[in-house]
């Protein structure tokens, strides 16, 4: 599992560089279709802020070397699908509009609590659920079995359903109006992170 969640820091880590190095760049299309199939649900509320619906990065094309090598671009994104649960997704894509979607990677949050302000971060609580894996790609598929060390064998265009480790993570969330910005996207902190570093995701499918 830890090998899954180091892999997963580099996704985020790629995403923070890409999005610095591009900042207000993305494509046209990001808001104009639904990045994810997952149901939205209910809300969540973060200070003064409410959380609710589908939020997206843009399409992230650069420094994706440790990603499957048929990747050409990247998304972040997080669901809200009910009052106390959370979906955060990575897709991957096969051409540099992130149009062709070649696999996924869903975590199911729930028990989602937010707690005490950090200057105009909140801290964030929740259990490690549920996860959902899809490749579309032979590259793809060959990627992430190997991130999971084989105890996952996935088929072509199958979706693989499992339930996650029920770990307690620890986060911080930036909600401002139709943004969200975070700390890190694994739930196995044991402490707090101390800053805010994701890319924006910006509310969409509305």
């Amino acid at each position: 599992m830890k090998k899954i969640y180091f892999w997963i820091a580099i996704i985020f880590f790629t995403l923070v560089i890409s999005s610095c190095a591009k900042k207000e760049e993305s494509d046209d299309s990001d808001d104009s279709t639904c990045v994810t199939s997952t149901t939205a649900s209910g809300s969540i509320t973060v200070g003064s802020e409410t959380m609710s619906g589908v939020y997206a990065s843009s399409c992230v094309t650069e420094n994706l070397t440790d990603f499957p090598s048929d990747t050409k671009g990247i998304k972040m994104v997080k669901v809200v699908t009910g009052d106390s649960a959370l979906s955060e997704e990575f897709f991957i894509y096969t051409d540099t509009s992130c149009s062709t979607n070649s696999g996924h990677i869903k975590w199911g949050r729930t028990s989602v609590t937010v707690g005490d302000a950090s200057g105009s971060n909140y801290k964030v609580t929740y259990t490690a659920s549920t996860v959902k894996v899809l490749a579309n790609t032979t590259v793809a598929e060959t990627a992430i079995e190997s991130m999971f060390e084989g105890s996952i064998d996935l088929t072509v265009g199958t979706e693989f359903s499992a339930s996650d480790s029920g770990e307690s993570g620890k986060n911080l969330f930036y909600v401002a109006s139709t943004t969200i910005r975070t700390a890190d996207v694994v739930a196995d902190n044991e402490s707090y992170p101390t800053d805010i570093d994701s890319p924006t995701m910006t509310k969409t499918c509305e």
